[in-house]
Formats: structure tokens, sequence, C-alpha cells
């Protein structure tokens, strides 16, 4: 690799300010940690879960976060819920936890996702039938240890007696460091 020579005093008077200034620019870009709160979609573009023939049976949007609570580090979720056909099955939010792990890659137990994101936790939030919006308040999942950062992967479900549930496609928060 070929070095530079700077051989004025004032060419490395502007480099060094140049190198300050750039550096104080990349230290306020805010560092996202934990209790950062992230959405996963919105009341005007919820997910919707549809059954076989395109019909929608429910749809949900809401928030996530990493968090340190008293029971350790906490993926939290909430949400906001609605049965498109509260007459019936019911629906719900199913909630993984994701954080960016090399165990993914070499532990077959782990579900991996682009750029090492393996599912360490995953849960159901509460089922309803309900035609109005119903708020979801903590669905709560262990992090792992085995990473640095997390991200949630959220779906909206209906909830199917004798086969798999339908769910919708998956919309993923973005991670955070913990």
């Amino acid at each position: 690799m070929k070095s530079i020579e700077i051989r004025s005093t004032a060419n490395r008077t502007a480099l060094g300010l140049a190198l300050v200034a750039g550096l104080a620019v990349a230290g306020a870009v805010p560092a996202y940690a934990a209790d950062t709160v992230r959405y996963w979609n919105s009341a005007s573009n919820p997910l919707i879960v549809k059954d076989g023939a395109g019909v929608s049976q429910g749809r949900g949007y809401g928030t996530w976060k990493v968090a340190h609570t008293s029971s350790g580090t906490r993926s939290l979720g909430n949400g906001q819920l609605k049965d498109d056909r509260p007459t019936g099955s019911s629906v719900y939010i199913h909630m993984r936890t994701q954080v960016n792990s090399s165990l993914c890659v070499s532990n077959p137990v782990f579900s991996c996702a682009g750029q090492n994101w393996g599912t360490t936790d995953f849960g159901d939030s509460a089922r309803t039938n309900s035609d109005r919006w119903l708020t979801i308040t903590q669905i709560s999942q262990r992090v792992s240890n085995t990473g640095n950062g997390a991200r949630g992967r959220f779906q909206v479900c209906e909830d199917r007696r004798f086969s798999p549930d339908d769910c919708s496609g998956s919309s993923y928060t973005l991670g955070d460091t913990y």
C-alpha cells in the first residue's frame, strides 16, 4: 500500500481539521441502542392475514424495543389487532426475537435469515375476535446473550382449528444493540 507524504504544515493542519470535523459528524449520528422504539407497520399500512381465497381475516401493527428489565434483557412487542371476520376464527400477533448471532450458522436449532439473524425466542399474543382495534401489550421474550443486536419479526395470524394457521407475510423491525 502506498503512503502519502504531506510536506507542508498548512496541508497537515487542513487534513487534521478535516479528520476532526469528519469524526465530529460521525459522532453526531445517534447510536441506536436498547429502549429505542421501533415500528412494525402502521394503521395506514397494517399486516393483513388472508385466507386461501385471498379474503382478509385480520390485521395488525405496532411497536417493538429491546430493553434491560428486572427480568434481564427482553424483547418487548406491543400492537393493535383487529379481526376482519369476527364470526370466524380468532386472530393473533406472532412475534419472533432475532439476534445477530453466529449460532444460527453453526447450530441447526436456530433458524437464520440474512446477515446471520437467528431466531432465539418466539410467542403469540392473546387471541381476539373483536372487530374493533384491540391493544396488545407487552409480548415479552428473552434476548440471547450470544449476540449484541436484536430485532423483532412480526406476523398477524388466524387461529385455524384443524389445520396450520394462516399468517401474513413477515415484517422486520430495525435492529438495535443491547
